[in-house]
């Protein structure tokens, strides 16, 4: 960490209590060496268990900087080693020979500030810790010691803070050294560390998040494709935030269930707005995905009706939706031909070339549908057999009327004519797959 790699008292050679003469001294002595070219060295370097140490003039004045103001000598002071009593010169003879854990162990004998923040030190320099033993300790020293650490220290005459405080303070600059605190949480640290960790990283995520469903919103609700794209990217661009957030807040909470809600409620009005808008045939597969992953995200009540609601409307939409533009292209086929619209009668006869020109294009669409559906799906089956019978319909009608009429009169032409075409529409209806009930009718 380079708060401890190149902390101020380090570079001035000191223990974080040491006197502000000794500072000094240590000060104008690596100056001194500096302006003939001289490497300046101090035990505390720690060269043995830390990364080496070469000193500029512009590091200790940089270092003299950073100890300008108090607030700041109690943080470099909180990452750096304390001296305080006779045990810590045993441990410090084996720390500066090299041996830490020896250092330790001697530390071990005793709870003490200088002890716990000693402890502390060496577990964050030595890679065979792990961090959450380096915070343990912190936790104890401050709920032990905190009340008193500043006048043990030397800096309660100058500053006011409590252990609340150091505790804020301590954690702010392991977030300044690139730590995330989350993986604190359920470490069962107390109450003030826990809410701390949560204040810090709740907000940020949260406006993250208010982002990324601002930019989802704004893209245009007319265009079904980037609708669909934008709900998605909500979707990969939230999934890290929200979880951590289900880790920093309980579902119960409600920060939680407003930020859970309102997003889950974009993606699933991205679903929506891309199949009202689509014309894709596989629309509802594809909103589906949209509105599952929005159900699984909301939390309230009604977000949760919503979604389910949308989710079943899309799970009911059967195989017609693939099909229907073809269905409605045949519909109106099938009315043109019953003669609801403008009638394929003229006067006492059939207007054959019209109905032709309708099963042809009943035969194209329907063809599509048998593709899309298959030869045996039964909406297919069921929609051919509706042309089928209302040509043969047409037909029968037409000849009836005409019967009726060529009975009156001698001349049968018309009758036969009418009778030939009928003939070769029924002909070309043969290609047509029908139910058993509609190929009787037909036969």
């Amino acid at each position: 960490m380079q708060i401890i790699e190149n902390n101020p008292y380090r570079i001035f050679g000191t223990y974080a209590n040491s006197a502000k003469k000794d500072i000094a001294a240590n000060k104008s002595k690596a100056e001194a060496f500096l302006k003939v070219n001289r490497a300046v060295t101090f035990p505390l370097d720690l060269n043995g268990v830390m990364s080496s140490l070469t000193r500029t003039s512009d590091m200790i004045s940089e270092a003299e900087s950073r100890l300008s103001i108090t607030k700041e000598q109690v943080k470099y002071a909180q990452f750096w080693f304390l001296k305080m009593t006779s045990l810590d010169d045993v441990a410090f003879n084996h720390l500066i020979a090299g041996n830490i854990s020896k250092a330790v162990e001697i530390w071990d004998k005793q709870d003490s500030i200088s002890s716990l923040q000693n402890k502390m030190i060496c577990s964050l320099i030595d890679e065979n810790d792990s961090l959450i033993d380096a915070v343990y300790l912190a936790e104890q020293l401050y709920n032990e010691y905190g009340d008193v650490y500043l006048n043990e220290l030397g800096f309660g005459d100058t500053l006011q803070m409590s252990k609340e405080d150091l505790v804020c303070q301590f954690l702010d600059s392991l977030k300044e050294e690139g730590v995330d605190l989350t993986f604190l949480l359920g470490k069962h640290l107390g109450n003030d560390w826990e809410d701390y960790i949560k204040k810090q990283y709740v907000t940020p995520i949260i406006n993250k998040i208010l982002t990324e469903i601002n930019a989802a919103e704004k893209v245009s609700k007319s265009n079904s494709e980037a609708r669909r794209c934008a709900g998605w990217t909500l979707i990969n661009n939230t999934e890290q935030e929200l979880s951590k957030l289900k880790v920093l807040l309980d579902v119960d909470d409600s920060q939680y269930q407003v930020i859970a809600d309102k997003l889950g409620l974009e993606i699933l009005q991205c679903g929506i707005d891309y199949f009202n808008e689509s014309e894709d045939d596989d629309a509802p597969q594809k909103a589906m995905g949209l509105q599952k992953r929005a159900l699984s995200i909301v939390v309230g009540a009604h977000a949760e009706q919503r979604c389910g609601e949308n989710v079943k409307i899309l799970a009911d939409i059967g195989p017609e939706y693939a099909v229907r533009k073809e269905l409605a292209c045949v519909t109106s086929c099938i009315k043109r031909i019953k003669g609801e619209n403008n009638s394929l009668y003229v006067t006492k006869g059939l207007n054959a070339k019209t109905v032709e020109e309708n099963i042809n294009q009943c035969r194209i669409n329907l063809n599509t549908i048998k593709a899309k559906l298959g030869s045996s799906n039964t909406l297919y089956v069921n929609i051919s057999s509706a042309v089928v019978a209302a040509v043969v319909n047409a037909i029968v009608e037409a000849v009836n009327e005409e019967q009726t009429f060529s009975f009156l009169n001698t001349d049968k032409s018309a009758l036969k004519k009418l009778v030939s075409e009928s003939l070769s529409i029924m002909t070309s209806l043969s290609y047509f797959d029908t139910d058993a009930k509609t190929k009787d009718y037909y036969n």
